[in-house]
């Protein structure tokens, strides 16, 4: 129960609204069913159904997704920086440039041509980092900051670091100090 209040809700979709309503009579009509064919039958259902019939299980999922951004709490979102405005503005001109690259090498592209902008270059988007910071600064203090995230450490991730170490200990053993 307490994974379940943790767990963020999310508003269910006109289908499942659908489906609760209609569930209890497909099983009783047909019992001997499985509960995967009841919902394959469900689900041939709400394929047939009219616009106009779908609009009242579209109200619904309106309704109760309204209720539940209701319900979350509101936090600050955290500001952004020149280098992510930067991203934005140049991302699309990277993959004109190079149609089909992948994400981590668009990210490569921004960031190698983050290093070689001068000063002035990065001024603009450091001025739009600066007025998303005050944002931030003004949300933070009628919401609170946001929580902070649990960073997961892996056994691999901390052997992998170990190693690392050991290997550079092992490299300077045998070096003479100057």
């Amino acid at each position: 129960q307490e994974k379940e209040e943790k767990k963020a809700k999310k508003a269910k979709t006109p289908m499942q609204f659908f489906s609760q309503e209609q569930s209890p009579r497909v099983q009783q009509e047909n019992q001997t069913l499985k509960q995967t064919e009841i919902n394959k039958k469900i689900s041939e259902m709400w394929k047939k159904i009219s616009p106009e019939e779908r609009v009242k299980y579209e109200n619904m999922a309106a309704q109760e997704k309204k209720r539940i951004e209701a319900e979350k709490p509101q936090v600050a979102k955290r500001a952004s920086t020149g280098f992510f405005f930067y991203g934005q503005h140049i991302r699309e001109s990277i993959k004109e440039e190079f149609p089909g690259i992948k994400v981590t090498d668009i990210a490569r592209k921004i960031g190698e041509r983050w290093k070689l902008l001068s000063d002035e270059e990065k001024q603009p988007f450091q001025e739009l980092a600066k007025k998303d910071k005050e944002r931030y600064e003004s949300e933070k203090a009628r919401f609170g900051t946001p929580p902070q995230k649990k960073r997961k450490s892996s056994a691999k991730a901390a052997a992998k670091k170990k190693a690392k170490l050991n290997e550079a200990a092992e490299k300077t053993k045998g070096k003479k100090p100057q």
